[in-house]
């Protein structure tokens, strides 16, 4: 897969992004998705958060929408988010301490 995300909300604490996305099914169809990918730090005490993280998927292509139906959509995005949310959650750690580190 591959994917140019452009921000539409670039915050510290929100970031949404947004793709028109190149994907092989199988190595076998082309398809090209939208996918929108929204990540939020909801406080939930003085030293604590919640990390959300919301992926949407939106296409138009019939094969897709077996395989959506049949849950290889939910099942992709399961095993893409439990490998790269973690990454993405320490990341955002990093520049939340950066910037208050450094008083920003």
């Amino acid at each position: 897969m591959i994917q140019h995300y452009i921000p539409k909300i670039s915050m510290a604490d929100h970031l949404k992004l947004v793709s028109q996305s190149d994907c092989w099914i199988f190595h076998v169809w082309y398809v090209r998705l939208k996918i929108t990918w929204e990540l939020k730090l909801i406080p939930t005490s003085e030293t604590t958060c919640l990390f959300q993280n919301v992926v949407m998927v939106e296409h138009n292509w019939l094969i897709m929408k077996v395989l959506m139906a049949l849950g290889f959509g939910s099942m992709f995005l399961k095993k893409h988010n439990a490998e790269e949310t973690p990454h993405f959650a320490q990341s955002l750690i990093e520049a939340t301490k950066r910037r208050a580190k450094n008083g920003s």
